[in-house]
């Protein structure tokens, strides 16, 4: 990390013309302002301000909450840029960028700044003696709009070398821009299949939680711009379509004590799967937690669309070794350095900084109350009907139901703070509203003469 010194001499020595200040909101839209490099030190010191207001607006393209408790009228919050978080990409080489924690004009923290709650888990980590690693994994679509039709920009299967080999100027290009800011790719490739074409993961370091999380906001800045110099759309969308794979952004845990051993980690493990009684309560508060956790991680109406069996996806409640249906997933022949825990259910749609905490508090509540997650479920259901007939209990189907259930989630509530639960909710309702008198053309073509 730079200090303010070493940043202030870099600024200078590369001509930097504006110093951008920026935070995220309960849509994980990436929101900034920007100043002239002469207040460069008082943006440093003190900030850029943005109204309060701004946390009303949705997902939903020009649309601002209307329940909630923030208006135009509401004031504003100063926007604090976090140094560590410093950036000048290669594709806007004069604008030196930042991350901010939101406070109030008082200097105390804004209730509804998200990076606020995994600060505030990794502290509660940190009492407990635990350091939270975390990586993320990131899908997306490479397509073109044409005449308002999707459409992909290759023709490679899943993980074919075609796909790669044809791609890979453009990911080449997402590589090196990614290590020019000091985010290191130990892969990726072409993923998704059958008519699923364009379908790209790229896979993150695994490093201190807070970090993840900013690493994972300056990657998608990265990819949208990349793919848009290149007359294309890097497209986050849970599901675009029925016919495209659905796009995940899966989190890798893993915890680790003052002595520097990784604490899921048992080679004695009477299970004979390696992993220790920690891995298995952190597994079980992912569990019990995990329909309030999709509010969460699957933020998006169109989060449900993907999470449905039979298509690579998490769909139920359980935990598996390999087995990529399950929403927590552990990876397979694993050492102390590489055991963790992977919970699949988020997507780009969710707030990376919300998503981590809630994942770190669920385990962590797992290990204080010694929850059991049971046996691992590896068999490979691919209908409802027949997960059902199993005894698996499936995900919530919808946002709404998924809402309902963080709300009445104390843990997760805790950690988000209140005041921010209520207000990220309101604002995830309004969007359910929106949607639902929305009719589909899948409804016009089977239901038009029904009667």
């Amino acid at each position: 990390m730079y200090t303010k010194k070493e940043i202030k001499k870099i600024i200078t020595e590369k001509g930097i013309n504006l110093i951008s200040v920026s935070y995220i909101d309960f849509a994980s839209k990436h929101r900034a302002k920007a100043n002239n490099i002469k207040y460069l030190d008082e943006t440093l010191n003190e900030g850029i301000r943005f109204a309060k207001g701004n946390f009303q607006m949705t997902q939903l393209t020009g649309l601002a909450n209307t329940y909630g408790n923030y208006s135009p009228a509401s004031g504003e919050t100063n926007a604090i840029p976090d140094l560590s978080t410093f950036v000048i990409n290669d594709y806007a080489p004069k604008v030196a960028k930042f991350i901010g924690n939101l406070h109030e004009l008082n200097g105390s923290p804004w209730n509804l700044c998200t990076r606020r709650p995994l600060q505030k888990a990794l502290e509660i980590a940190k009492k407990q003696d635990y350091k939270y690693i975390a990586g993320g994994e990131l899908e997306f679509h490479l397509v073109n709009k044409i005449n308002g039709v999707i459409k992909e920009v290759d023709t490679g299967e899943v993980q074919s070398q075609h796909g790669l080999d044809i791609n890979h100027n453009i990911l080449q290009q997402f590589i090196n821009s990614l290590q020019s800011i000091g985010i290191p790719v130990p892969k990726v490739h072409m993923e998704g299949g059958g008519k699923a074409l364009g379908h790209v993961e790229i896979n993150l370091e695994h490093a201190e939680a807070l970090r993840t999380g900013d690493m994972l906001i300056h990657t998608k800045d990265v990819l949208k711009a990349i793919t848009k110099k290149n007359n294309m759309i890097c497209s986050f969308m849970p599901k675009i379509s029925e016919f495209h794979t659905g796009s995940g952004m899966h989190i890798h845990s893993s915890l680790w004590n003052n002595n520097g051993e990784n604490e899921f980690y048992d080679s004695k493990d009477k299970h004979g799967y390696n992993l220790s009684q920690n891995a298995y309560y952190f597994i079980g508060g992912l569990l019990s937690h995990i329909k309030a956790l999709c509010a969460i991680c699957c933020p998006s109406i169109n989060s449900y669309k993907r999470l449905v069996p039979g298509n690579w996806n998490s769909d139920g409640i359980i935990w598996s070794l390999g087995n990529r249906a399950a929403a927590v997933r552990v990876p397979e022949q694993f050492n102390h350095n590489s055991a963790r825990i992977e919970l699949r259910i988020p997507d780009s749609s969710a707030n990376p900084y919300m998503v981590i905490a809630c994942i770190l508090i669920a385990g962590l509540d797992g290990i204080k109350n010694k929850i059991n997650p049971g046996k691992p479920f590896d068999l490979d259901l691919s209908d409802e009907i027949s997960l059902r007939k199993a005894g698996v209990k499936l995900l919530p189907g919808t946002l709404r139901e998924a809402l309902d259930e963080l709300e009445n989630d104390i843990v997760l509530t805790n950690i988000l703070g209140k005041e921010l639960v209520e207000e990220y909710i309101k604002n995830r309702r309004f969007e359910c509203i929106q949607y639902a008198s929305k009719v589909t053309e899948w409804e016009q073509e089977n239901l038009l003469e029904l009667v």
